[in-house]
């Protein structure tokens, strides 16, 4: 009987001899494919992650670049709008400028128009015909 517990111990041992080949050739197989996979995979990755860094870095200039945009239109509206007050002031001005000096401009436009033209036109001829004479002597006396 010991004969044949030996050769069941036997053969019992040589089956799990032929399951352990098997799992420590799989665990072998495995971690080769995993390093392999890594070292396929890892560069990459980094790759990927430096490319990343770059696209972040691109972005953060292109924000600091909107940003001095935006404060350059923020000074040309601010500026803008001083020119819009400066120019409300200026017909505030204007407006208040001929109310000063309607009245005035009223008096002086009656004024012309209360000049008789015609006696004026009559003084003038009188003044001429009156200093003909004198020029006459003056370029006498030249």
């Amino acid at each position: 009987m010991d004969d044949k517990l030996y050769g069941e111990l036997i053969e019992t041992g040589k089956k799990q001899s032929g399951m352990l080949r098997i799992m420590v050739i799989t665990n072998v197989i495995l971690t080769v494919g995993i390093l392999v996979a890594f070292v396929l995979v890892i560069p990459k990755l980094l790759s990927v992650v430096n490319d990343v860094q770059q696209a972040v870095t691109e972005v953060q200039e292109l924000s600091s670049s909107a940003q001095d945009s935006l404060s350059g239109a923020d000074q040309i509206i601010s500026s803008a709008n001083d020119i819009l007050n400066d120019a409300d002031q200026m017909v505030i001005y204007a407006d208040q400028l001929l109310k000063d000096n309607s009245a005035s401009m009223e008096e002086a436009l009656n004024n012309f128009n209360s000049v008789d033209f015609e006696a004026l036109n009559n003084a003038i001829n009188d003044l001429a015909d009156a200093v003909k004479p004198l020029a006459s002597l003056s370029r006498l006396l030249d």
